[in-house]
């Protein structure tokens, strides 16, 4: 019984364990897609800038490149976005699986407790059988000693 709670809190260990990396990294995945938030606000104001007083090709150019780095890095962000979701999809999915191991686990723990509540009243009964007399009810005198039997 105790190394199945052992192994038990040994499992919750290994389930919190990812979702706190997966969490992690979403925290940087943020980081990164707030990053790319700011140089597109820059991108953009380059941009307007050139609009308004027709900036030397060079300055679009400029940022024009920027902005193509920037969409390489949200695009990197989306991907580790996404594998961020397959290891928690995943982590969800054998949390499920060991809820349900649980539930079926308590289910038989409780079977089990009846069986031996049930089992306790059947070995009362046949002890008080045992050691009382049926007709009188009285208990039986133990023929060694000479003393009431236990």
């Amino acid at each position: 019984m105790g190394s199945d709670v052992t192994e038990t809190a040994t499992q919750a260990v290994v389930i919190v364990s990812p979702l706190e990396n997966a969490l992690n990294h979403s925290e940087q995945i943020k980081g990164k897609v707030e990053e790319c938030a700011q140089e597109l606000s820059s991108v953009n104001a380059v941009i307007k800038e050139e609009i308004i007083e027709h900036l030397p090709l060079e300055q679009v150019e400029q940022a024009l490149l920027q902005s193509e780095q920037v969409e390489e890095k949200v695009q990197e962000c989306a991907d580790d976005l996404s594998l961020v979701n397959q290891v928690l999809t995943e982590e969800i999915r054998e949390r499920r699986k060991l809820e349900r191991k649980l539930a079926v686990s308590q289910i038989e723990l409780a079977d089990t407790q009846a069986e031996l509540s049930d089992t306790q009243v059947q070995e009362k009964r046949a002890r008080h059988l045992a050691f009382h007399d049926v007709v009188t009810g009285l208990q039986k005198w133990s023929q060694e000693i000479g003393q009431p039997d236990k």
